[in-house]
């Protein structure tokens, strides 16, 4: 399996998750841009990051 099949699948994962929670979660209040990114953070990062990682980050940003 390469980068991409595995960072596809991550995603699916986290939106069967997201889904299957939809009964139970509270809404949220809405993040401002600025929250978002501190959460994903200013600076890139020197080397490239795997797709699932960021993923990952996304989701949980």
């Amino acid at each position: 399996m390469d980068a991409r099949e595995r960072a596809l699948r991550q995603a699916h994962g986290h939106a069967l998750g997201w889904l299957a929670a939809l009964p139970d979660r509270q809404v949220p209040h809405p993040r401002l841009g600025d929250e978002i990114v501190r959460a994903l953070g200013a600076d890139l990062p020197e080397d490239p990051s795997a797709p699932a990682d960021v993923v990952d980050l996304l989701v949980t940003a």
